[in-house]
C-alpha cells in the first residue's frame, strides 16, 4: 500500500507531500511531538537519531542528529512558529551542514473515518535549493518515514487493545483448590488447547476466567 504522495511542480519553490496513517488523528499528533518516540521513526531506517532538544509550543525550537553507519553526523534544527493540537504544527527546518537555507513547512493534521491525513507544504528558499534536495533523496526519505511512522503507530494501537482488553475484563478468583476440576489451558502456540469449561468434582462445570482471559489474549495478538 502506497502511503506518501509527493508533488514537486516545475519552477516552484513549493513541495506538497500527502502522508495516510491507519491511526486517529489525536494519536499521530501525540507520536509527532512526542520526543521520546522520534528516534524510532524520524528519518529513514538506516540511520539512528538522537534527540538534543525538542520544545513544541511557539518560539520553541527543535534539534535532531542523525548518525550513519560510517559514523557521520547530520544535524537539523527548527523553530515552532505555530502549534495547535492536534490540528497543525508550523516550524522551519535547517541543516546543519548548509547554515542559511531555511524551509517553512506546514502540517496539517486531518482525520477520516478513524484515520489520519498529513498534508504538509515545504518552502524553500529558492528553486535550485529545492531541486538539490529532490537530487539528494527527499522524496525517499519522506517514504521511509511515512512507512516507519505507521508501523510504529500499529505497534501502539496493538498496545491500546491490549491494555483496554485487560482493565475492562473482570477478573474473579478461581475455583476453591479442594475441588478436583480439570481446568483450561493454553498451548505453547497460544491458539489451541482451550477447554471451555471445568468439571468438578461435584459436578458443577466452571470457567476459569483468568485462564480464558489469557487465552483471549493470546488469540487477539495473534490475529493483528
Amino acid at each position: 500500500m502506497i502511503n506518501t504522495e509527493f508533488r514537486a511542480p516545475p519552477h516552484s519553490l513549493e513541495v506538497f507531500i500527502k502522508k495516510m496513517f491507519n491511526a486517529p488523528r489525536e494519536l499521530v499528533f501525540r507520536t509527532v511531538i512526542d520526543p521520546l518516540q522520534i528516534p524510532n521513526w524520524w528519518g529513514h531506517s538506516r540511520f539512528t537519531t538522537q534527540v538534543i532538544n525538542m520544545i513544541v509550543m511557539r518560539g520553541g525550537t527543535w534539534h535532531f542528529i542523525q548518525r550513519g553507519k560510517d559514523g557521520k553526523e547530520y544535524g537539523y534544527h527548527g523553530v515552532y512558529h505555530d502549534v495547535v493540537i492536534p490540528e497543525h504544527l508550523v516550524y522551519t527546518s535547517e541543516y546543519d551542514g548548509m547554515p542559511g537555507q531555511v524551509t517553512l513547512e506546514t502540517d496539517a493534521f486531518e482525520e477520516q473515518d478513524g484515520k489520519t491525513i498529513i498534508n504538509s507544504t515545504v518552502i524553500f528558499p529558492s528553486v535550485e535549493d529545492r531541486d538539490q534536495k529532490l537530487q539528494w533523496g527527499m522524496e525517499e526519505g519522506a517514504n521511509a518515514m511515512t512507512t516507519r511512522l505507521n508501523e510504529l503507530l500499529e505497534r501502539q494501537l496493538m498496545h491500546e487493545r491490549r491494555d483496554f482488553m485487560m482493565t475492562k475484563m473482570e477478573i474473579v478468583p478461581v475455583a476453591s483448590p479442594s475441588r478436583a476440576c480439570s481446568m483450561p489451558h493454553v498451548s505453547a502456540s497460544g491458539s489451541a488447547g482451550l477447554t471451555p469449561t471445568s468439571t468438578c468434582a461435584g459436578g458443577a462445570q466452571e470457567t476459569s476466567h483468568r485462564q480464558a482471559l489469557s487465552w483471549m489474549c493470546a488469540r487477539a495478538e495473534n490475529s493483528w
